[in-house]
Parts: structure tokens; sequence; C-alpha cells
């Protein structure tokens, strides 16, 4: 696998991949040590490793090695690996690019188990289709009181950046959409016709749903 690429890949990177190759040598010729086992996962566990690239561009060396780091700790402990694309950026999607990714990693010998084009039990694997899965939870937190939905248009939320910026504030939302009732947040999701900001009460994570 990794012979390949000395080839066809750049010279300065040769003594990385180099080390990279005598890696995953080692973890296929060597049986695991004893005074390992301790620390090795239990056989009822299954390890699941995954590569999550965005769709943007063509595959780097860094996302390759990435991949293959995954991909070997997966098989050395007989899981599976796994290809999820986070197509979240919508705006800087490049078509054909998820072909192309899959069709990288078949050619350095990382084949993944699931992913597009090879559904499994927690599909789908592009982040994209999976917003019905979210929006059943961001539905659940809104109706608890646990988040709250921001309506504000983007020029309101510039604006507002623009002006803690000149008094010197870090950049932080001002809550103006926390005092909507939770019925009345769930008519105005139903009833958006742009993107929604999910805030979580309490912490600072949160959602962008479409």
């Amino acid at each position: 696998i990794i012979e390949m690429l000395l080839v066809r890949l750049p010279c300065r990177v040769s003594s990385s991949l180099l080390l990279h190759s005598r890696f995953s040598r080692q973890l296929s010729s060597e049986a695991p040590s004893s005074q390992n086992d301790e620390f090795r996962p239990s056989k009822a566990t299954e390890i699941r490793t995954r590569y999550a690239p965005s769709p943007t561009g063509n595959m780097h060396l860094g996302g390759l090695r990435t991949a293959l780091y995954n991909y070997l700790h997966a098989k050395q402990n007989q899981g599976k690996f796994l290809l999820r694309v986070e197509d979240t950026d919508q705006k800087r999607l490049v078509p054909g690019v998820i072909d192309h990714l899959s069709h990288v990693l078949d050619w350095a010998g990382i084949p993944y188990d699931e992913g597009p084009g090879k559904e499994g039990a927690v599909g789908p694997y592009i982040q994209s289709q999976r917003l019905p899965i979210y929006q059943k939870y961001v539905y659940q937190l809104v109706q608890s009181g646990h988040a709250y939905p921001c309506f504000c248009s983007e020029k309101r939320l510039q604006d507002l950046k623009e002006t803690q910026a000149k008094k010197g504030f870090s950049p932080m939302y001002d809550r103006l959409c926390s005092n909507i009732t939770p019925q009345d947040s769930i008519k105005k999701i139903e009833q958006a016709k742009h993107g929604i900001t999910i805030f979580l009460f309490y912490c600072l994570i949160f959602a962008h749903i479409v």
C-alpha cells in the first residue's frame, strides 16, 4: 500500500510515509503480547473508527494519513473502518468529490467497511442526509425548554457582531429569541424559509439546521 504512495507522491514526504509503512508492517506481523492484553478492548466491544472528510476539494496527504491510522487501528482490533462525509458546508461543496474520496481510499488500499455506497446499520453516512434525525431531536430539545431557535436574519447577526467588535467585546449572541415560547418556536421553525441556529441553554454548543 504505502510503497505505491512513495512512488506517486513527492519525495519530501517519503520519509514520513516510510515510517508509516514500517509501522503498518509491524502491526500486521507482530502477535499481541500478553503484557498488553489488559489494555485491549473486550471481544464483545466492536471497534469502529471513521474518516470524516469535508467534500470541498480533493484528498490531501494529511487526510490520507488520518484515514490510514484509523484503518490500521480498526483492523488490528478486528473492527470496522467507516467513511462519513461532512457536507454541512453546502456553499463550498464540490461535485464529484465523494466519488473521488472513495476512489483514492480504494487505490491506497484503505477500503472502508461502511459509508456512501456501502450502507450499514447506522447510515446514512452523508451528514446532509441525516437532517431528519437531527430535526427530531431539535424538536424535543425546543419543546422541553432545553434549547431555543434563533430566527434572526444574517444581516442582524452580522450587525450585532460588528457593533460588539467596535465596543471591544467578543462576538456573542444577545439571546433575543430566547423569550419566544416553545410552542411559538415550533410554529416558526415549521414556517421558516432560511436556516435556523439552535442554541442549547447553559452551554456553548449550537447546531445550524437548514
